[in-house]
């Protein structure tokens, strides 16, 4: 969904909302708890529910001799709220340090800055 302020069909404002569900098995690997220590463990299922909620403008420009074909360039910047639930085997603690964890890689719910920027071409169809 794109609004067009003005006369101009070329500058627009618009939300860009997604969602991503991802499962996955891991063996002998580690995460960050909730609690902020480190967890190692031999097998885990994964489930990490990825939102995301952002405002995105961009230009529309067409090129000069057919005005069917354009560029599409945008920016946008919003939230990104992940939720990471973990069933694992033989989870423990280990005295390994977080510094290599994205925030996203936490147990439980975290919520980061999400930027997005593109480069899109395209054809419109009469």
């Amino acid at each position: 969904m794109k609004f067009f302020p003005g006369d101009s069909r070329s500058f627009y404002i618009g939300p860009e909302i997604s969602f991503v569900n991802r499962d996955r098995s891991l063996y002998d690997h580690w995460l960050q708890g909730e609690n902020g220590k480190t967890y190692s463990y031999d097998y885990a299922k994964l489930d990490k529910s990825i939102y995301t909620l952002a405002i995105k403008i961009g230009q529309i420009i067409p090129f000069k001799r057919n005005h069917r074909w354009f560029m599409d360039i945008f920016f946008g910047a919003g939230m990104r709220f992940v939720h990471l639930d973990v069933d694992a085997v033989n989870f423990r603690e280990e005295p390994h340090s977080g510094w290599m964890f994205w925030p996203e890689d936490r147990q439980g719910t975290s919520t980061t800055m999400h930027m997005t920027m593109g480069l899109k071409f395209g054809h419109v169809f009469h």
